[in-house]
């Protein structure tokens, strides 16, 4: 067990071998993804058949609250831990305890508001919801710092292990409060369980407990990172745009938002979630390594892109004939805020590994301010917008992210000393051609095909679009692929020896 006497090798980042945990970490995140989510996918759609939009609105309300609340609370000091190149017991220690006091204050302030909040939101449900959702503040601040170690560490498989379990026991949970006729509870107390199996994981895997080697100095050097990450989380749009949503459109119109915007966080999971957490730590580690972490940015969008944007453009186009075929009619109106979603998500599958490498290379401070624009932009969007309708507000929502998305990219290339056109021809130009032939294939299909409904029609549209993409990703991207085959069998050759 590592306690305050825990040595310097084992809190350093790794140095060897990181091409190797890099795509170990790629797989066991793909393990991880497919299993949670296809426990999420059974919650998502035995809830949504059963809950009107309304509870859904009420409960995404409930969990905006609780995770905008959280944001107060220092959890992004594990990020700095992961981030910082000379870690300390000092700087644990002093983490783990500065986090727990905000948390316990954040949680006491919870509960007491919680009468005012349901009053002011006319939402009387959120009197008893909010306290009982405030155990997850607790227990993932409980968590926060091991979980820190084990992805600074790259001990993907244990991260892997943590949030498989956690995800399963709290869809097990979830599932089991549906069947007693609890809908509206097994939403709520799927997230509390799973936080709280994920902090046992997190002890248990980390080998670490707190100890008291605590210092005001260690804190201040924590304090940089941490304060902007702090920030960007407190206004990251979605909180804030539920929060916002919940009050001047009320929870129907915020159970069609969170029906949508939940459907595509599953399919966000599917692509870069399995590269999110790997990238973190490698960008991290290659602060001073440039022209390996150009490669590596370069690789990891190249992925990104293969994976995300075909989902999400062939959602788009079957999504008015899969909504109301898998969850019937009631959710007819989530159809266009969702479209609009998969274009953001899209956007997001490029956004992301710019915001890993922006931020893990010293950079957190601009991209602070770049998410504040965001936030601030999206905020004006929904009360100006809001006597007008959801998608309006979901166009709009989809024209600041492309009107905005140039300045991080050309941040990102000014980090990488890296051309536009390097960029776009090497990361991104096979998804993209192969994506327009998808999509070309699945628009000659409704043109020139014949007339087909319901289940045919989905069967008809994938058996065209997935053979269509995959010969024209190997056709025009098949140097990338081989090169990512090549550094896989590189680095099961390193290991053998």
């Amino acid at each position: 067990m590592h306690d305050s006497n825990t040595d310097a090798s084992t809190l350093s980042h790794v140095s060897r071998g990181r091409g190797r945990l890099a795509l170990l970490g790629v797989f066991w995140s793909f393990v991880n993804i497919m299993v949670s989510n296809g426990l999420t996918v059974v919650v998502f759609l035995v809830t949504s058949l059963l809950l009107e939009p309304a509870d859904f609105g009420a409960v995404a309300l409930a969990t905006s609250i609780v995770i905008w609340v959280m944001t107060l609370v220092p959890l992004p000091l594990g990020d700095a831990i992961i981030q910082r190149s000379d870690l300390r017991q000092a700087h644990l220690d002093s983490a783990f305890w500065l986090t727990m006091a905000i948390a316990l204050a954040s949680i006491a302030v919870l509960v007491i508001s919680a009468p005012l909040i349901a009053s002011w939101t006319k939402l009387d449900v959120l009197a008893v919801i909010l306290p009982v959702l405030s155990l997850r503040i607790l227990f993932v601040s409980l968590g926060n710092i091991p979980a820190a170690l084990v992805n600074r560490r790259m001990e993907f498989r244990h991260i892997a292990l943590r949030t498989t379990l956690a995800n399963g026991l709290g869809a097990a949970g979830c599932l089991l409060l549906v069947l007693q006729g609890y809908a509206i509870w097994a939403l709520i107390m799927a997230q509390v369980i799973t936080a709280v199996v994920g902090c046992i994981v997190s002890y248990w895997t980390a080998d670490w407990r707190p100890g008291f080697q605590l210092s005001r100095a260690a804190l201040t050097e924590l304090r940089g990172f941490t304060l902007f990450t702090m920030g960007g989380r407190m206004i990251e749009p979605t909180k804030i745009n539920q929060i916002l949503l919940g009050v001047v459109a009320g929870p129907a119109v915020l159970g069609i938002f969170f029906f949508a915007r939940r459907i595509c966080e599953i399919l966000q999971e599917l692509t870069i979630g399995t590269l999110l957490p790997v990238t973190r730590v490698l960008f991290a580690s290659l602060q001073t390594e440039k022209d390996q972490r150009r490669e590596a940015f370069i690789l990891s969008s190249f992925a990104a892109a293969t994976a995300a944007f075909p989902l999400f453009i062939g959602f788009i186009i079957v999504a008015p004939t899969a909504i109301p075929f898998v969850f019937g009619s009631k959710w007819l109106a989530a159809i266009y805020p969702l479209q609009c979603f998969a274009m953001l998500s899209l956007m997001m599958s490029i956004g992301v590994m710019q915001a890993s490498l922006v931020r893990f290379s010293g950079h957190a401070s601009w991209w602070f301010g770049f998410e504040c624009v965001v936030s601030l932009s999206g905020f004006a969007a929904i009360l100006l917008l809001a006597p007008e309708g959801l998608n309006r507000i979901m166009s709009a929502l989809v024209g600041i992210s492309f009107l905005l998305w140039p300045i991080a990219t050309r941040k990102t290339l000014k980090i990488l000393d890296m051309s536009a056109a390097t960029y776009i021809f090497d990361a991104l130009r096979p998804a993209l051609i192969s994506v327009s032939m998808m999509a070309i294939a699945l628009f000659a299909l409704r043109e020139l095909g014949p007339p087909m409904y319901g289940t045919s029609q989905l069967l008809a549209q994938f058996a065209v679009a997935i053979p269509t993409y995959v010969i024209m990703i190997f056709l025009v991207g098949g140097d990338r692929l081989q090169q990512i085959l090549d550094k896989i069998r590189s680095s099961r050759n390193n290991s053998v020896q």
